[in-house]
C-alpha cells in the first residue's frame, strides 16, 4: 500500500483494470462462453452469414497475401534467407525431429516425447502442472526442481517454422499434416484459460504469432480441410480474446507487455475484416 501512494493514479488505475478486473471478468464470464463457442457463433462474430465451408473458401483469398510473409514470396524466402543461414539438409533434419516429436529445449539434449505430447509437462524434470485455471497455478513450484519455461517453450510453437521451411522446400504433405496433428493435440489438451499454457499473456501472444506463420506456410496445402481451418481460426480468436483481457501492464512495462501488443497486432491484421480484429488493431 505504501508503494501505491507514490504511483501515478492513472498507472494504478490501469494496473487494477488490466491485472485484476478484466482477467476476473474474462475468467468468470467470457471463458465459459468461449469454451462453448459453436462454429455458427464464431461465423456470426466474423460477420459472416453462410456455411463454414463457404466462410473458409472466402477467408483464404482475403488473407493469404495480407502479410509480407506468404506463399507467393517463398522463392525469395529461400534465396534471401534460408540459403544464407541453413543448408537444405539441416532444414529437413530439423523437420524430421518434429515429425518424430523430438525436441531440444532450453539446453536439453534432443528428447523424444513419445506419440502423444504432454503439453503441461517439464519433460526435463517430469513435473506436470494440473489442468486448472492458469491464474491459480503455482508456476515456480519452489519445492521441486522444475522449470515452467519448458512447457511454455514447446507451446510457443516455434516448430511451425521447421515444418514450414521443409514444406516449402519439398512440398511433402507430411509436414502440413504434422502441423494439423500438433495444433489439434494442443487445442484438445489446452481448453481456454486452463493449464500452464494459458497463465501468461506473452506466451499466448507468441503462440498466436507462430500459428499465423503456420497459416501462411500451409494455407495452400491440399491436405488441410476446411474443418481444420475453422477449428484453427476459432482457437486464434480465443487467443486474441485472452490477450486483450490479460495485458501485462506493470509499473514499468517490459517485454511481456510488448509481446502482448505485438500478438494483438498480428491477430488484428489477420482478422482485420472483423469487428474484433479492428478492435485489436485499435
Amino acid at each position: 500500500m505504501n508503494l501505491l501512494r507514490f504511483q501515478n493514479p492513472r498507472t494504478v488505475s490501469r494496473l487494477v483494470v488490466h491485472r485484476i478486473v478484466k482477467p476476473s471478468i474474462w475468467e468468470h464470464f467470457t471463458r465459459p462462453r468461449l469454451t462453448r463457442l459453436s462454429d455458427q457463433d464464431f461465423l456470426s462474430r466474423c460477420g459472416f452469414q453462410g456455411s463454414a465451408d463457404d466462410f473458409i473458401a472466402s477467408f483464404h483469398p482475403k488473407v493469404r497475401l495480407r502479410f509480407f510473409f506468404h506463399p507467393r514470396n517463398q522463392k525469395d524466402f529461400f534465396l534471401n534467407l534460408l540459403t544464407r543461414t541453413q543448408n537444405h539438409e539441416d532444414v529437413l533434419t530439423e523437420a524430421e525431429d518434429v515429425l518424430n516429436n523430438r525436441f531440444q529445449t532450453l539446453g536439453s539434449p534432443k528428447t523424444s516425447l513419445g506419440n502423444r505430447i504432454n503439453w503441461h509437462q517439464d519433460f526435463k524434470s517430469g513435473k506436470v502442472w494440473p489442468l486448472d485455471s492458469g491464474r491459480k497455478l503455482d508456476l515456480l513450484d519452489l519445492g521441486n526442481p522444475s522449470d515452467v519455461k519448458v512447457p511454455w517453450e514447446l507451446s510457443r510453437f516455434h516448430q511451425v517454422w521447421w515444418l514450414g521451411k521443409a514444406y516449402w522446400l519439398t512440398r511433402n504433405e507430411q509436414y502440413p499434416m504434422k502441423f494439423v496433428e500438433l495444433v489439434e493435440s494442443w487445442i484438445e489438451n489446452n481448453p481456454p484459460g486452463k493449464g500452464v499454457n494459458w497463465s501468461v499473456g506473452m506466451e499466448v501472444a507468441i503462440r498466436a504469432a507462430n500459428w499465423i506463420a503456420g497459416y501462411y506456410f500451409f494455407c495452400e496445402s491440399p491436405s488441410l480441410t476446411p474443418s481444420f481451418w475453422l477449428r484453427f481460426l476459432k482457437s486464434l480468436y480465443v487467443h486474441g480474446s485472452f490477450i486483450e483481457n490479460h495485458l501485462e501492464y506493470s509499473w514499468r512495462n517490459s517485454n511481456h507487455f510488448l509481446s502482448d501488443i505485438v500478438g494483438l497486432i498480428f491477430l488484428g491484421i489477420f482478422f482485420q475484416d472483423t469487428e474484433f480484429g479492428k478492435r485489436w488493431l485499435g
